[in-house]
């Protein structure tokens, strides 16, 4: 909507506030922590903010694991980097503040107009591409909800085979 012809210089001016606050709420996201007060995307680095107040990426690069049985580990986590930042691809921060600026660069002539829209046309593809990525995390992540789940299910059934053995002994 942002690219309609139509808009005046402040109405894109408020267009850029709505996504400033749209980027400061997604950098609380991107912040958050958990009911311990660890950082959930920092990885091992959990007392570490992952991201500073310029989005710049300052957590750890390596995803908690959890042994989930005897002979399965798991990362139970992604990193910022990896979630917010698509591989070789623009931070999705750095392209919400692409988008920013463009609208609030004033269009004068046709010049302004031709490198507005091109921008706006290679920011929304970034963003378009960040948005891929944080979904092939999510599915990472449903996948392995899955596998815990299945795991848990063979967890009851040697519990219950278990029962039944020490049943029979006693």
């Amino acid at each position: 909507g942002a690219g309609n012809g139509t808009l005046s210089d402040l109405e894109r001016g408020f267009k850029a506030q709505e996504l400033e606050n749209i980027r400061d709420a997604l950098l609380g996201v991107a912040n958050a922590q958990d009911a311990s007060g660890k950082y959930i995307f920092s990885g091992y680095e959990t007392d570490t903010e992952p991201f500073d107040s310029t989005a710049t990426y300052a957590g750890g690069t390596t995803s908690l694991s959890l042994n989930v049985d005897s002979t399965r580990q798991m990362e139970i986590g992604s990193t910022g980097d990896v979630v917010f930042q698509p591989s070789g691809g623009t931070e999705v921060f750095d392209a919400l503040q692409d988008i920013i600026d463009l609208l609030n660069t004033p269009i004068t002539d046709d010049t302004t107009q031709a490198t507005f829209t091109a921008g706006l046309t290679t920011a929304i593809g970034d963003m378009k591409d960040s948005l891929n990525n944080v979904l092939n995390e999510r599915a990472n992540i449903g996948a392995k909800l899955n596998e815990l789940e299945q795991l848990d299910i063979a967890g009851d059934a040697m519990e219950l085979q278990y029962q039944t053995t020490l049943s029979d002994i006693q």
